[in-house]
């Protein structure tokens, strides 16, 4: 059995993180544990589970009417309606967690409630804000 006699830890930030990785580019690295000034594992950063970490932010468009898929729209936003078994909406925050980003805000408006509903129970490793479209702005907003 071979033992991974490379060790990396950072005491600071995803940044600190990033720049390890670079640097140590030539070695695998699975995971790099996240610590406190005190040592202590504040968090894991598993690369068997994510395959990047962009410092980045997304937006995810979430306030449409999805009048095209009526009846099925009628009580229910078109990011929660079910594509095997999981939301739309869950196939973005996935794949964009999976990259690293952790900071996703939402645009919000038709039954946007359930949206925002839905965010607050769904991992709590992502940072979600929701943003409220005050009227309905059309595509894009």
């Amino acid at each position: 059995m071979d033992i991974n006699k490379f060790i990396v830890s950072v005491r600071s930030s995803l940044l600190d993180v990033l720049k390890i990785i670079d640097e140590t580019s030539s070695i695998q690295t699975k995971a790099v544990p996240i610590l406190s000034e005190t040592g202590e594992i504040l968090e894991i950063i598993d690369f068997t589970v994510m395959k990047s970490l962009l410092p980045i932010d997304a937006v995810i468009m979430a306030g449409g009417l999805g009048s095209r898929l009526k009846p099925l729209t009628d009580n229910t936003p078109k990011p929660l309606i079910k594509v095997g078994n999981k939301e739309i909406i869950s196939y973005n925050f996935d794949r964009l967690y999976q990259y690293g980003i952790f900071n996703q805000f939402i645009s919000v408006n038709y039954l946007g409630n359930q949206i925002e509903d839905f965010c607050i129970d769904y991992n709590d490793k992502i940072n979600f804000q929701i943003i409220k479209e005050d009227q309905f702005l059309g595509t894009a907003g």
